[in-house]
């Protein structure tokens, strides 16, 4: 494994640019490279999304000493040079999801979505923009209470299906659980992409704490379902009152009712979900899922593959990947020019609470290829999502913790992990 701080890259990098190359030294920063975005203040990488011309769509949020968060977002060509940045939304408002618009009256546009505090409760507003920056419209999404969304996915017929978690409500648990107790219930809401429209698809209750990481389309027995990817501590039996956190998918259909519930955890952890993603057919189709398993002080990377319909995991278990260090699994991506997935997670420095960038590379059976650290020597640095480049290159998004300022940061390394060919 190799270890590669952002005060070695930066030294690197002068040096090359301050070399007279004549054609002698082939310029590989060009193509791997770790670049900071963003103004004075803070900024903290959170999302990526990749489009098919290779330039970069990178989320985040801002804030100062003096002012609070609030959403930033950047485009850059497929080398990282900005093609433009700008704030959006409002104070105390965090982005957490961009995705890009396939169809409808915003086709080739994105979606972002963010999450508002006011008051301690949480509201979401989802916010449309082009691929120049532009604000096209947004809404803050009415609710009577906590409301808070981990992603967006554009659906079939154009809408947004925003999955997160609610305030709890006695009403929809099973068995009782106590008031104080009860955290969360895991949502999915439908909004129509003129944002006129904003309708609960799904509403679960029965745990004490979990959420919806992800939602998908999905066709079984030729009907349109969706598959709400997360994690819940509800008993898989009602009446145990066992309340353990695991990874969990639920399907349900366009009425909300449910047909399918799948719980994955280790025996004794607890599990929570962070990322699901669709893997593509060349990789063996079916969902991907990351996260963290936690069994007292220790944690370690927790992944699951389901197969496309959902009836197994496939191609293997689940499987806890220990690396040795307490890890929190963040993002994954397919690697599609290669086999396996590139998993991205929060590694803890040694004797420490601050945290490395972990990038790693496994086959689809679970087994490592290689991995690979990144941030600063005291700071720390966060992991926000991963994604798989044409020609083999591998982004990251982050967060380094500098000696004055947290700096979103991009990295592009070669297929390897490294940063020369």
């Amino acid at each position: 494994m190799m270890r590669i701080t952002s005060v070695a890259i930066v030294a690197v990098v002068l040096f090359l640019l301050g070399c007279d190359t004549g054609g002698r030294v082939e310029p590989f920063f060009q193509n791997y490279f770790i670049k900071y975005y963003g103004a004075d203040g803070n900024q903290d990488g959170r999302d990526l999304y990749v489009n098919d011309d290779g330039t970069m769509i990178l989320l985040g949020n801002s804030s100062s000493l003096t002012e609070s968060s609030m959403p930033f977002i950047a485009k850059t060509d497929s080398l990282g040079n900005v093609l433009w940045q700008r704030h959006m939304g409002g104070r105390n408002e965090e982005a957490v999801d961009v995705e890009y618009i396939p169809g409808g009256i915003h086709q080739g546009k994105l979606v972002v979505v963010s999450n508002i505090v006011n008051a301690g409760s949480y509201s979401i507003r989802v916010t449309i923009l082009d691929q120049d920056g532009k604000g096209i419209d947004s809404l803050v999404l009415p609710n009577a209470g906590t409301q808070f969304a981990k992603s967006i996915t554009p659906s079939s017929n154009n809408d947004f299906l925003v999955s997160g978690y609610e305030q709890p409500d006695p009403v929809v648990n099973p068995e009782p659980i106590d008031p104080a107790d009860d955290k969360a219930d895991i949502m999915v809401l439908r909004v129509s992409q003129s944002l006129a429209s904003v309708k609960t698809l799904s509403r679960q209750g029965g745990e004490k704490e979990g959420w919806g990481t992800k939602v998908f389309e999905v066709n079984l027995q030729d009907t349109v379902k969706y598959a709400v990817f997360g994690y819940s501590d509800r008993p898989e039996f009602e009446g145990t009152g066992v309340f353990v956190p695991k990874f969990e998918v639920i399907v349900v259909n366009v009425n909300g009712n449910q047909s399918i519930r799948r719980t994955t955890g280790q025996n004794g952890d607890v599990t929570k979900a962070a990322q699901a993603i669709k893997v593509p057919a060349v990789q063996g189709d079916g969902f991907f899922m990351i996260g963290t398993s936690i069994n007292g002080s220790g944690s370690d990377i927790f992944i699951t593959k389901y197969s496309k319909d959902l009836s197994e995991l496939s191609p293997s278990p689940a499987l806890k990947l220990p690396e040795g260090a307490p890890m929190e699994g963040v993002a994954a991506a397919a690697a599609v020019a290669e086999d396996g997935y590139f998993l991205l997670a929060n590694q803890t420095q040694n004797n420490s609470n601050n945290t490395n960038i972990f990038l790693s590379h496994i086959r689809r059976d679970g087994s490592k290829i290689w991995s690979t650290t990144f941030g600063s020597e005291e700071g720390n640095d966060k992991a926000g999502a991963v994604a798989a480049l044409r020609g083999g290159r591998i982004a990251v998004l982050g967060t380094i913790d500098l000696e004055t300022q947290r700096k979103m940061a991009l990295i592009i390394v070669t297929k390897t992990g490294g940063f020369s060919n």
